[in-house]
């Protein structure tokens, strides 16, 4: 998340590396989703410790992370509770990474709730702020998310658009890990509309 590519983009002072409890929010965003027993107290912990610290930026981090869990978790009211103070505490402090970052979490926390118009104002709003700061990896997870939104409502043509955007810029910032997540999700579009060839072709590259 504090890489230096991101601090240059949003303007970000990078947090010391010298920190214990920076090094463990790093860590916390590797485990987030890889099923590890404990995993919301253990953010819960953290979180705790960066508001004793008043470290509103690691703060805010970890609210986002808590919210991240708990849709894994199938706790999705609570996790959009997370998510609007994350995004509250990231206005207050100009913090305008983790302000997308939450407004796209919410984007997905309202999309399992059923909200498709709620998740849209939500992508729309994360994605101006991406395009405004020229953050093409932030504009490709977004764009993959609002396809993952058409996908549900029927709009499989306006999906496979905005996933073919989001896989030519993850490919461009060389992100293997997302690239490989929106082919996934690029092929499953395809076999939809029933296009095996070009599909059979990304199973390839």
């Amino acid at each position: 998340l504090f890489s230096p590519e991101h601090a240059k983009i949003y303007g970000m002072a990078l947090p010391s590396p010298r920190s214990p409890l920076d090094a463990e929010f790093y860590r916390l965003e590797q485990a987030v989703g890889k099923s590890e027993p404990g995993m919301a107290a253990r953010i819960e912990t953290a979180v705790a410790q960066a508001r004793a610290e008043d470290r509103t930026d690691l703060w805010a981090w970890g609210m986002i992370l808590l919210a991240s869990q708990y849709v894994l978790d199938g706790r999705l009211v609570l996790a959009q509770h997370r998510y609007g103070e994350a995004l509250a505490l990231a206005r207050r402090s100009a913090l305008v990474e983790l302000e997308a970052r939450a407004l796209n979490g919410l984007g997905v926390a309202a999309i399992h709730l059923g909200n498709y118009r709620e998740a849209a104002s939500f992508y729309r709003q994360s994605l101006k702020m991406a395009r405004e700061h020229r953050d093409l990896a932030g504009i490709a997870r977004t764009l993959n998310n609002m396809a993952l939104m058409w996908s549900r409502l029927g709009q499989t043509e306006r999906a496979l658009d905005d996933l073919s955007q989001a896989q030519e810029l993850f490919l461009r910032v060389q992100h293997p890990v997302h690239t490989f997540v929106v082919a996934f999700n690029l092929i499953w579009a395809l076999i939809q509309l029933r296009h095996y060839e070009r599909a059979s072709t990304i199973c390839t590259i």
